[in-house]
């Protein structure tokens, strides 16, 4: 079974028999909801999805993040530029923003983002290499009146949040060559 059918079977089954049933985690505070997880062992990818709210075919994803045990290289760039060019179907394209080799991160973020009046929206996707490939994925919200931003949570169906684990997985085996 893929990662795709793997994520989607776990939230599937998370909806109908409760979050006992997955092992899900109870969050509290101010993130709220569960984290609810496919862990496939030392050499295939494993998935962390945090989730608020949640219905029969679709949840409210506050946070997902993918690891990729072992990788053939260590490409921040080629990463970010391959989960750049697959998850082209959220509501803004991603684009590269930053490499910092010290901090062993690449961001990429939406651009241009999402604004609705004075409040801006967008995606960040933050690639590392170590201790091995992974990616946190999750939609911010920032306004003038606020301090900072704020993880927000986007409405996602199951289906779709399956489709975004499995491009990041992919994108995290397969790192673009450089030219």
């Amino acid at each position: 079974m893929n990662i795709n059918q793997q994520v989607t079977e776990l939230l599937e089954r998370f909806v109908a028999e409760g979050p006992k049933a997955v092992e899900a985690v109870l969050l509290d505070g101010e993130s709220q909801g569960y984290i609810v997880g496919v862990n496939n062992g030392d050499d295939r990818a494993s998935v962390s999805i945090t989730v608020r709210d949640f219905d029969r075919y679709s949840l409210n994803l506050r946070r997902l993040e993918v690891t990729q045990p072992g990788a053939a290289t260590l490409d921040l760039a080629g990463y970010a530029g391959q989960i750049a060019g697959r998850l082209t179907y959220l509501e803004e394209p991603l684009a590269l923003i930053e490499i910092d080799a010290v901090e062993d991160a690449a961001i990429l973020r939406s651009e241009p983002p999402h604004q609705t009046g004075d409040e801006i929206a967008y995606w960040e996707a933050v690639v590392h290499t170590l201790p091995e490939p992974h990616v946190r994925l999750a939609r911010y919200r920032w306004s003038p009146h606020q301090p900072q931003r704020e993880v927000g949570h986007q409405p996602l169906t199951f289906g779709t949040v399956g489709r975004l684990a499995a491009d990041i997985a992919l994108s995290l085996t397969i790192p673009e060559a450089k030219k």
